[in-house]
């Protein structure tokens, strides 16, 4: 029989230790908040579609720890954006968004992820609508022993003022 040696840095030793290293690989899981972005870039205008996507990288973040000699990685991966619009109306788009580019010609400019608003913002508090972009990442994790599955959805959401104006046209 080997006698387990107590060491107080790590006071459990190897007990659990594909548990405890998946909660620290959760723990150091850093998942960026989403950065909305729409065009027309500054104020939007009633009745004209305002285009959304989320700037920066989208793919899988990971976080790996180990304890014990065992370790674990978390890896999520995002999967849909969800638009809360301000004004009532949700909108799911399944990836980050197609980002509006000028230097396309306006026939091949297209994007499944529009709002358009029907009213100005004008009376509302700070004359803005409130626009919130909520990123939906799958999450899993593996390890060294072999275990490992699913750990089911987060979310990260940012928010950003919209001012919706009304335009006359002027004959």
């Amino acid at each position: 029989s080997q006698l387990q040696q107590y060491d107080p840095a790590d006071p459990l030793g190897g007990i659990a230790a594909t548990e405890r290293a998946l909660d620290e690989a959760r723990r150091r899981l850093d998942l960026p908040l989403p950065a909305p972005a729409l065009n027309p870039p500054g104020e939007q205008l009633v009745c004209v579609a305002t285009w959304l996507w989320v700037d920066g990288p989208w793919g899988p973040s990971s976080a790996t720890a180990e304890v014990a000699g065992v370790s674990a990685t978390v890896t999520a991966r995002p999967v849909r954006v969800v638009w809360d619009s301000g004004d009532g109306a949700g909108i799911t788009c399944d990836g980050p968004g197609t980002p509006y580019d000028p230097a396309h010609p306006a026939a091949g400019r297209d994007s499944a992820c529009t709002h358009v608003y029907g009213r100005s913002s004008s009376g509302l508090p700070g004359g803005a609508y409130t626009l919130t972009a909520t990123v939906t990442y799958q999450v899993g994790w593996s390890s060294s022993t072999g275990a490992g599955g699913g750990l089911g959805t987060l979310e990260r959401s940012t928010s950003v003022p919209v001012a919706v104006l009304e335009a006359q046209a002027v004959i």
